[in-house]
């Protein structure tokens, strides 16, 4: 039978025979219980994904934020992570579109928030 990808259970079939679950839309091959989707099982907060029991997330220790290791990668958790980002971002905007940008604009201060 398929098996749950948080709690590694069998996903048991209802009462009609048919085996009902939830399935991430970008990791596709992820098969989880629907219980998952209602009880407060955490979530990764780049790409919601479900957490598994048995291989937790990293935790951003901020308000229950977790990271899958997928989202680890290329997580962007600080001012200084965000820095070279806006410089890739300024350059397409000049070279790729062409537009104009003023001289100030590359230097404007990169400031990053809290989730809430």
């Amino acid at each position: 039978g398929i098996k749950c990808c948080v709690c590694k259970e069998p996903i048991p079939a209802g009462i009609d025979g048919i085996v009902s679950f939830v399935k991430h839309p970008f990791f596709d091959t992820e098969q989880m219980c629907p219980k998952h989707a209602r009880n407060k099982t955490r979530r990764c907060t780049g790409c919601h994904r479900f957490e598994p029991e048995d291989d937790p997330f990293a935790d951003l220790n901020d308000d229950d934020r977790c990271v899958c290791m997928a989202c680890c990668r290329t997580v962007v958790v600080d001012s200084n992570d965000a820095k070279p980002l806006w410089d890739k971002v300024v350059d397409f905007l000049e070279q790729k579109l062409n537009l104009p940008i003023w001289k100030d604009f590359r230097e404007i201060p990169i400031l990053i928030v809290g989730y809430k």
